[in-house]
């Protein structure tokens, strides 16, 4: 019978490529790969890695540098294992499952990426102890760079509603004037936030804010991440790899809670300014009811 007629099969595969692809750091392409596999687990047992390739929109290399991602010699020795777990099966009962679709294994991943955010030993009290720090720091400079600039664009836009000075360090030798400008009007803590790929420029403004006597916050996914033994303080939280792209969804929350942390260290000096920006907005007729 043809995997494609066997849904509990074709689920077994499903699984077992989701436990092989879960945590690795794959590159946009090779995600390409794992995202067709995991939509059609049933073509991971008979495609070429040529034939897989042109299904998945890229090139015969990529579907050989995944394989080895995951840990095979090369995509015919994943193939042979696909089929073993059909094999195995089909010798039991097994149980039938629907198609899942790219958004249902996101959102499962995302749920469980903030049950663990939540019992976390990277985040808990660690968020308020951080939040306190750079509540202190006067100015306070914030960095990321490529992916993790949003995240510092939205720590910084929230945060100039409550604490005095906050700086949005930009990437090169424009981002160390800022830092030696900041640590000069008496600056204590740069926040950074590094998340999955890491430049290298991050890295660089890092260790120049320490050569500074700036200590330095961390907002990342893993206590083990090659910034971990840069800095001096760290949360994190985890991405999902599930799709093309990483999904942020936990690092977000993480952010936010930060931001509450900080506030609730500037409990005068911060609500009076939430106010008088909530007054300003009603004067202005800022924002559509």
């Amino acid at each position: 019978m043809p995997i494609g007629q066997t849904p509990a099969a074709a689920a077994s595969v499903r699984r077992w490529l989701n436990m092989l692809i879960e945590g690795r750091q794959l590159s946009p392409a090779q995600r390409r790969v794992a995202g067709f596999l995991l939509d059609h687990p049933e073509e991971a047992v008979w495609l070429s890695a040529e034939e897989l390739g042109r299904r998945s929109g890229v090139s015969q290399p990529t579907v050989s540098r995944f394989a080895s991602a995951l840990g095979f010699d090369g995509y015919p020795e994943l193939r042979e294992q696909a089929r073993a777990q059909v094999q195995e099966e089909l010798r039991g009962t097994g149980t039938e499952a629907d198609s899942v679709s790219a958004l249902r294994r996101l959102i499962a991943a995302e749920t469980a990426n903030l049950a663990e955010l939540a019992s976390s030993p990277w985040a808990g009290e660690r968020i308020e102890r951080v939040g306190s720090y750079l509540a202190e720091s006067r100015p306070l400079p914030v960095l990321g760079l490529r992916v993790s600039k949003p995240f510092a664009d939205i720590f910084v836009h929230f945060a100039a509603k409550v604490h005095p000075d906050v700086r949005s360090v930009p990437a090169g030798s424009d981002g160390d004037d800022v830092l030696v400008n900041a640590r000069a009007a008496g600056a204590t803590w740069l926040l950074a936030f590094g998340l999955p790929r890491y430049p290298r420029a991050l890295q660089e403004s890092i260790q120049f804010a320490r050569t500074l006597g700036l200590r330095v916050a961390l907002v990342t996914d893993s206590p083990l991440c090659p910034l971990a033994g840069e800095v001096d303080d760290l949360l994190a939280a985890p991405v999902a790899s599930t799709l093309t792209f990483d999904s942020t969804v936990a690092p977000m929350a993480l952010t936010m809670s930060l931001l509450h942390a900080v506030t609730e260290a500037l409990p005068e000096h911060g609500q009076r300014w939430l106010e008088e920006f909530d007054q300003r907005a009603a004067d202005r007729n800022l924002f559509l009811d």
